[in-house]
């Protein structure tokens, strides 16, 4: 049973993973330990019918825990100055590959990256990634804001280039 599961959440998990660690070994490694987790904890699965969400949500919390390891988040607040509307015409993403537009994550700051992708990817509000991350729920807005003002920058630099 322990492989079935593990081959039937494998593709889908390591994608997850990958987003957030940008290397196909640390990701594997990441993956490995989230299983371990969840076939450690399989007996607490009282959820029927959502198994794949209870998997998602170890796997993604792992996640965090390894980029808080890498990158210990610094608590900060947005103020008035920020750019918190630094919008991208969608237009630009119609134009990019998936794989471009991971690589542009992939160039994020790793508290940048994974508020992005909490946010984005896993649709977690800020007081449910401020949870997550224990940390304010204006430092995931600070994070957000610093993600889309430097992806806004390099995709502005990438199209007068291309001009």
């Amino acid at each position: 049973m322990q492989k079935g599961l593990y081959q039937h959440c494998y593709k889908e998990m390591m994608k997850l993973c990958y987003r957030y660690t940008n290397d196909v070994e640390t990701s594997a490694s990441i993956y490995n330990d989230a299983m371990i987790k969840v076939f450690t904890n399989i007996g607490n699965y009282k959820e029927d019918g959502k198994l794949m969400a209870w998997v998602k949500r170890i796997v993604v919390n792992t996640c965090i825990d390894h980029v808080r390891k890498k990158a210990p988040l610094q608590m900060k607040e947005l103020n008035e100055n920020d750019n918190s509307d630094a919008i991208i015409e969608s237009d630009v993403f119609i134009k990019m590959s998936n794989a471009e537009v991971k690589r542009l994550i992939s160039q994020l700051p790793a508290n940048a990256a994974l508020v992005f992708n909490l946010y984005v990817y896993e649709e977690y509000n800020h007081n449910e990634i401020a949870e997550l991350l224990k940390i304010p729920s204006g430092t995931s807005r600070y994070y957000l804001s610093e993600a889309r003002r430097l992806l806004k920058d390099v995709v502005t630099n990438n199209i007068h280039a291309l001009n």
